[in-house]
């Protein structure tokens, strides 16, 4: 009875990303759960990596357009969930030398990525569902 309680704080807790939950027998993989199973496959983290974008970006890279590669396509399509005035802050472009930003939810990719980690979406337990990445500072 006490186990189903704790599983149902950390759905309540997590609800956005409760889809992203494991028994206690998963986590034997620590850190690599993640090269193991499909973490964020919907994509949905992209939501708060594109908010952190949006509101430090325009700041520290001190222009109005924020120029970003997104790992898979959920990473743009997210975007159409802001307002028309935070879209035209967006510019996502294909070449790596162009960019401001790279965002991932690590879908197909085994490991971390290289590169200045300046945000992340982790939850209580530990898993990392996305995070966006900076390569040249």
């Amino acid at each position: 009875l006490f186990y189903f309680g704790v599983i149902g704080w950390q759905l309540i807790k997590d609800r956005e990303y409760s889809y992203v939950s494991f028994n206690s027998f998963a986590y034997a993989w620590g850190s690599q759960i993640g090269d193991n199973f499909e973490l964020d496959y919907w994509g949905l983290s992209y939501k708060e990596l594109l908010e952190y974008i949006v509101e430090e970006g325009v700041d520290i890279h001190k222009r109005t357009v924020i120029r970003l590669i997104s790992d898979n396509y959920p990473g743009e399509i997210n975007s159409l969930m802001f307002s028309k005035e935070v879209q035209l802050k967006l510019n996502y472009v294909k070449d790596l030398r162009e960019m401001d930003y790279f965002m991932t939810n690590f879908r197909w990719r085994k490991g971390q990525l290289n590169g200045n980690d300046v945000y992340s979406v982790i939850l209580d337990n530990g898993l990392k569902l996305g995070s966006v990445y900076t390569y040249n500072d």
